[in-house]
C-alpha cells in the first residue's frame, strides 16, 4: 500500500549504513558477520523454527544482526521488485524479535516492516505491538503516525486528516472495528489473514473492469462491477494497492461518489472518457482513459 511520500529522512537504528565503521571494525568484517547470519537464517520459514532460533539468540549483538538482516532484506526489493514472501518472513521475524528480546527503542525498522506488509488484515491484527511500543515511548513517533495514516487510507481509501500526537486517535477510533484489541505475538493467524486479504482483493480485481485509466505517474484506476455493486481500485505505479472502495453512480450528475460517508470526493468522466477525481480531501487528479 502506498502511504504517501515520506518527507522525513530515515533514521534506522540497525543496519542504517553498513558502509561505515562499526565499533572500530572495518566494513568487510561487518559484512562478513552479516553474511554468516544470512546463511544461518534466510532458509528458515517455519514459524516454530523461527521462534526457536530467535528465542535462543545468545547476545545483544546477535539480536542487532537480526534487525540488520530484516532491514537489509526489506530495502533490497522495494517498488516493483517487492516480494511478498520476503516481506511476510520479515514481519514474522519482527514479531518474534519483539516478543523475546523487546522493542528496539527509537528504531524505525518495525514501522518499515509494518508499512511494507501487503495485507491490511495482518497489519490490523498485530497493530497493538506498535501501539504499545509508542505508548511506552519506544517507537519512533513520526513513523508510528505514518502507519496510522496509512492504515486509515488502506481501509477507507482517503486521508481524513494529517495525524498528529493530539488527533491520531480519531483515526484509530474509525479503525477500531477492524483492529485486534489484544496484544498478540501468535503467528498462527498470519498466513490465513494474508491469504484472505489477497482473496478479497482479487474477488473484485479479477472481475471485468467497466473502465480503466492511468495518470502520468503510472498509477492506474479501474472500476469493477461485483454482485451489482461498483468498486474503485487503485494500483499505484510502484505496484502497491489498497482495499477496493465501493462507489455509486449518480445518474443525475453523471458522477461517481464514494459509499463511505466521510469521503466527500467524487469521480467525473468527461466526454473523451478521461477521469478526474475532485472534492473532499483529494487534490484534483487527472487520469487518461485506457482503451
Amino acid at each position: 500500500m502506498n502511504f504517501g511520500r515520506i518527507a522525513k529522512p530515515d533514521k534506522i537504528q540497525f543496519g542504517s549504513d553498513l558502509t561505515k565503521m562499526r565499533g572500530g571494525r572495518p566494513m568487510q568484517t561487518c559484512l562478513t558477520g552479516l553474511a554468516i547470519f544470512l546463511l544461518l537464517f534466510c532458509g528458515t520459514t517455519d514459524a516454530q523454527d523461527l521462534g526457536d532460533q530467535i528465542r535462543h539468540l545468545k547476545s545483544g549483538r546477535d539480536v542487532e544482526r537480526m534487525w540488520e538482516l530484516i532491514s537489509t532484506m526489506d530495502q533490497a526489493h522495494r517498488g516493483l521488485n517487492t516480494v511478498d514472501s520476503i516481506d511476510n518472513l520479515n514481519f514474522k521475524r519482527m514479531v518474534l524479535l519483539i516478543q523475546y528480546h523487546g522493542y528496539p527503542k527509537s528504531s524505525i525498522v518495525p514501522n518499515m516492516v509494518f508499512t511494507h506488509q501487503r495485507s491490511a488484515y495482518v497489519r490490523e491484527h498485530y497493530f497493538r505491538i506498535l501501539q504499545d511500543a509508542y505508548n511506552d515511548g519506544n517507537a519512533d513517533e513520526y513513523w508510528f503516525l505514518h502507519n496510522v495514516r496509512g492504515m486509515h487510507r488502506e481501509r477507507f481509501g482517503f486521508d481524513l486528516l494529517q495525524p498528529t500526537t493530539t488527533n491520531y486517535e480519531q483515526l484509530l477510533s474509525r479503525l477500531s472495528p477492524f483492529l485486534n484489541d489484544s496484544l498478540t505475538y501468535d503467528l498462527a493467524p498470519f498466513d490465513p489473514l494474508f491469504s484472505t486479504y489477497i482473496t478479497d482483493v482479487q474477488r473484485i480485481t479479477n472481475s471485468p473492469a467497466n473502465h480503466r485509466w492511468v495518470n502520468k505517474e503510472g498509477d492506474r484506476i479501474s472500476i469493477h462491477s461485483v454482485d451489482d455493486k461498483l468498486y474503485l481500485f487503485k494500483l499505484w505505479g510502484d505496484g502497491s494497492y489498497g482495499l477496493p472502495q465501493q462507489i455509486r453512480s449518480d445518474k443525475s450528475t453523471g458522477k461517481y461518489t464514494f459509499v463511505e460517508p466521510a469521503n466527500k470526493a467524487y469521480l467525473a468522466i468527461d466526454t473523451s472518457g478521461n477521469l478526474t477525481i475532485k472534492g473532499g480531501n483529494w487534490r484534483p487528479q487527472f487520469y487518461r482513459v485506457v482503451n
